[in-house]
């Protein structure tokens, strides 16, 4: 134990001092989004509903200077589904850095005893836990992005304080305008007949007993896959009370046959459209073709500068690179989730490691929702 320290589970009498702790860390603004989701976030996810506990905290006389947050999640392997927790919101106050304290809080985050404790590496100082820990980096290379306005997108990028001519921002650049150049060289051959169905894309307010079913037959189509159904999709996409997506469904006569959930971010001038989750049923490829087009005409309604779209499977990105979606190392290397697994049980690690195409993962739980 740090002198001085005390490393706990989080009481409901510390959630005023979190919060705080959030605006010293991340600004007063973010900080009102975090008070705002919090409920949604820990109390009301129904796969936490497994676990007893979910955020710890460091204190330090009789304040909160360090906390980590865990978010509960099914994953089917093969023929098994099991638990998983996902942590998130780490923050240390910047007066208690570099004492060992994320240390501790990720110790109490591993002896939850779940098959699978998940992280994404969204800075350096996170992604040097992990691999401190003993976490293992998985690399999931299905990053690619859509450009709707390359003036708007080089003038965002070139007027980031960050980007000082630095390596990765450079290759970023030369990633975007190589893709643009080899998409304008493809030669494009006719489009080949889908099936023909009576399909409609209709758009979503909830999320009702359909999905259900469709996830039942998604689940036989996919080896590992996170979990969901109509209680996770309202919870993590109606229900965010920070967020608005807009949600399109493929359906034929009253069955569901995949859906697709867009956001869209504004900074300054510049417009990003994420795909944050998008599946359908194998069988069914024009729902794929017709989800991704009309995907791209509402982002093209609203002017969004830029689409990304990270992770999904191989018919979502063929689909994609259809559509003008460019895929290349210098833009995945830039714009890729650095996504790290822990896993102790060596059967377990060899099923899931073993080859990452074995994997659909969207942006559902590595969207910055947060």
């Amino acid at each position: 134990m740090l002198k001085g320290y005390h490393i706990r589970e989080y009481r409901q009498t510390d959630q005023e001092k979190i919060i705080n702790l959030y605006a010293r860390t991340f600004g007063k603004d973010a900080a009102l989004k975090f008070e705002n989701r919090w409920p949604w976030e820990f109390r009301d996810n129904p796969a936490n509903k497994n676990f007893s506990s979910n955020n710890w905290v460091a204190e330090y006389n009789n304040e909160i200077v360090a906390h980590l947050g865990a978010l509960g999640a099914l994953l089917k392997v093969n023929k098994k589904i099991i638990n998983c927790l996902w942590a998130v919101d780490l923050m240390t106050d910047k007066n208690h850095r570099d004492k060992g304290l994320a240390k501790e809080l990720y110790e109490k985050f591993e002896n939850m005893q779940v098959d699978i404790n998940l992280m994404i590496g969204l800075s350096i100082p996170t992604r040097k836990i992990a691999l401190k820990r003993n976490w293992q980096e998985f690399r999931i290379d299905t990053t690619s992005i859509k450009v709707l306005n390359l003036k708007g997108l080089l003038r965002f990028i070139f007027s980031r304080e960050k980007f000082n001519l630095s390596f990765s921002w450079v290759s970023l650049v030369i990633g975007i305008i190589l893709g643009l150049l080899i998409n304008s060289l493809k030669l494009f051959p006719g489009k080949k007949p889908l099936n023909k169905t009576k399909m409609d894309v209709i758009s979503l307010s909830n999320f009702d007993e359909r999905f259900d079913r469709l996830w039942q037959g998604l689940l036989k189509e996919h080896k590992i896959i996170f979990v969901k159904n109509k209680e996770f999709l309202n919870w993590r996409y109606i229900e965010n009370p920070n967020y608005k997506y807009k949600i399109l469904a493929a359906k034929e006569e009253n069955t569901i046959l995949g859906y697709i959930v867009l956001s869209i971010d504004k900074k300054d001038n510049f417009k990003l459209g994420t795909i944050i989750d998008f599946i359908a049923l194998s069988n069914y490829p024009s729902a794929n073709k017709k989800l991704s087009e009309e995907a791209i005409k509402y982002f093209k309604q609203e002017s969004v500068d830029l689409i990304l779209s990270t992770g999904l499977g191989k018919q979502q990105k063929k689909v994609f690179s259809e559509n003008g979606f460019i895929d290349n190392l210098l833009v995945r290397e830039h714009l890729r989730p650095r996504f790290f697994l822990k896993i102790d049980k060596d059967e377990l690690k060899k099923e899931v490691l073993k080859n990452p195409d074995d994997w659909f993962i969207s942006n559902t739980y590595y969207d910055l929702f947060m």
